[in-house]
């Protein structure tokens, strides 16, 4: 189980998170996460959030983004709010120094094992980043990948460029074929301090 002050490293992204927050901190409605990101690392794909409010709050560094297709810069001191539905890309460093940022996930209703969840799956991409089971892009093959993605599918967490239902029905074949490989969505030894 995370708790707070668990450290998870990514080397091929370049990337390390401090867990600041988890359901235990927020009445089981979200988690927070410091991040420290690598000059020129951290871009994800655009996707969306239907059910939880994002927030990033830059502490050093500059991070670019992109909410409703409009990219924007945050420095230190600003924050980046992305509300629910919003197709976005998380804030990443395109700059020449480290990026620290402090992300706040928030549901409207309490639910510890859905944080756990989450924070769970997130874990596991990063442990198997570490362990060199990842492309260079720091995804896992395609079952490994979709086992998770499943998991993250429940919980209301899409690609924006694809129709969630195709998305869904993709996802889920794709998984079961990747549970019946023997992937889990969640490997324990990734959530030890």
């Amino acid at each position: 189980m995370l708790k707070k002050g668990s450290v998870v490293e990514n080397p091929v992204l370049g990337l390390r998170a401090v867990i600041t927050q988890t359901d235990v901190e927020t009445d089981g409605r979200g988690y927070a996460v410091g991040w420290f990101i690598k000059p020129h690392r951290g871009l994800d794909p655009k996707h969306i959030h239907m059910l939880w409010d994002e927030t990033y709050e830059v502490v050093a560094g500059m991070s670019h983004y992109q909410i409703n297709g409009v990219p924007g810069v945050a420095q230190a001191g600003e924050t980046v709010h992305i509300p629910p539905k919003t197709p976005h890309i998380n804030p990443w460093n395109a700059g020449d120094q480290e990026l620290q940022m402090r992300q706040t996930i928030l549901f409207a209703d309490s639910n510890p094992e859905r944080v756990q969840t989450l924070l769970g799956a997130f874990a596991t991409l990063h442990g198997l980043a570490r362990d060199g089971k990842v492309g260079k892009n720091g995804a896992p093959n395609l079952l490994q990948f979709a086992v998770i993605f499943r998991t993250l599918l429940v919980y209301g967490n899409y690609f924006a460029d694809m129709p969630v239902a195709a998305q869904s029905a993709l996802f889920t074949l794709l998984a079961s074929l990747g549970r019946r490989a023997g992937y889990q969505a969640i490997y324990p030894r990734y959530l030890e301090p």
